[in-house]
């Protein structure tokens, strides 16, 4: 991602994040509140400045779909905040999306099972706030590829600068202190001064009459 749209994409979900994570916290829930205006405004920004609505459309469907399946088999685990959330994310991240779902499906099990040992419960049916690692394996995936791009976006930076510099006209045969001819008058000059000195006659060389 390396267009003006999908920066903002990413500063949106970054607005987003805090107020989400808390909200499924306290409540158990995501609002679609500020899901579902982000998912518009991120698919908008995206389509306008950024790599067109093909893409960001495209992984929205198969992020989300990925936590679709686990809500209608488990509904009191996994609910449609969730699946929400993970689209979201897909139109956000694009590719890298459905790594940090199954990255957040991995830790929310470890979390979970750990958060019911040391609550004393049992492990198997024990529930956890999702959004908060769907939002931190988003930032885990998201991090090392933009200090992988951040290289060349630099360097490419640079070489546009260089680009659209503007050239500077090379002033021919003026110098610094007075005025000087140019090489090929110079040159015939200087030979037309030794066929001069050469003839019979010294430096006049024009015929006469």
């Amino acid at each position: 991602m390396t267009s003006t749209g999908d920066a903002l994409a990413l500063v949106v979900l970054a607005l987003l994040a805090v107020p989400v994570a808390v909200v499924d916290i306290r409540c158990r829930r995501i609002p679609d509140a500020l899901v579902v205006p982000g998912l518009a405004v991120v698919l908008l920004l995206r389509g306008l400045w950024g790599a067109g609505w093909l893409g960001p459309v495209a992984w929205c469907g198969i992020t989300a779909a990925l936590l679709l399946v686990p809500s209608i088999i488990r509904p009191e685990g996994m609910g449609m905040g969730d699946v929400k959330l993970a689209g979201l994310l897909g139109a956000v991240l694009g590719a890298l999306a459905p790594a940090g779902v199954v990255l957040a499906l991995v830790a929310g099990a470890i979390g979970g099972a750990a958060a019911a040992l040391v609550r004393g419960r049992p492990v198997r049916g024990a529930t956890i706030p999702f959004g908060p690692f769907l939002l931190a394996a988003a930032v885990a995936v998201a991090l090392p590829a933009a200090f992988l791009h951040w290289p060349r976006a630099v360097v490419g930076l640079h070489h546009m600068h260089r680009a659209s510099a503007p050239v500077r006209p090379a002033r021919v045969g003026v110098g610094r202190v007075g005025w000087h001819p140019p090489m090929g008058w110079a040159g015939a000059a200087s030979r037309a001064h030794d066929r001069g000195r050469a003839s019979p006659g010294g430096g006049d060389t024009a015929p006469r009459r």
